[in-house]
């Protein structure tokens, strides 16, 4: 199963495509969760460790995922390896860890560097033909 998530290539247009699709299920669950949570008189508060703070957290979770995986597979296309995405996913971790010490500008410095790196990876021409990663998609 991981093969299939993170094997083979992506191009551009796949990966725009799949980028927006996974920020607006994203955008679309949470705004269920949250309907659910105010039919029930839960979302008064969103408080640390509350039902919505930790749904919240999850979606935000499932989607980081997805996001890693395609970009694991643009960077295929590049004719690179997924190790490459570390440079995005080291800062953005320890961005999370800044986001409790309640450093916004260090939170908003990764959060650009994270954008940056979307739209390079968005507009940089794959690999013509086949590369050790499989063949052009």
């Amino acid at each position: 199963m991981l093969e299939k998530m993170i094997g083979g290539r992506l191009n551009r247009k796949k990966y725009i495509m799949y980028y927006l699709a996974t920020i607006v299920a994203a955008v679309v669950v949470m705004m269920l969760f949250s309907a659910a949570m105010m039919a029930t008189g839960q979302l008064e508060t969103m408080e640390t460790g509350g039902t919505m703070y930790i749904g919240g957290v999850l979606i935000g979770l499932f989607s980081n995922l997805v996001a890693v995986c395609l970009g694991i597979r643009r960077l295929h296309d590049l004719g690179k390896g997924g190790k490459w995405l570390l440079a995005v996913i080291v800062p953005a971790v320890l961005s999370f860890g800044v986001y409790f010490l309640d450093s916004s500008l260090v939170a908003n410095l990764v959060s650009a560097l994270d954008i940056a790196v979307v739209i390079a990876l968005a507009v940089m021409k794959g690999n013509e033909g086949a590369n050790e990663f499989g063949p052009a998609s």
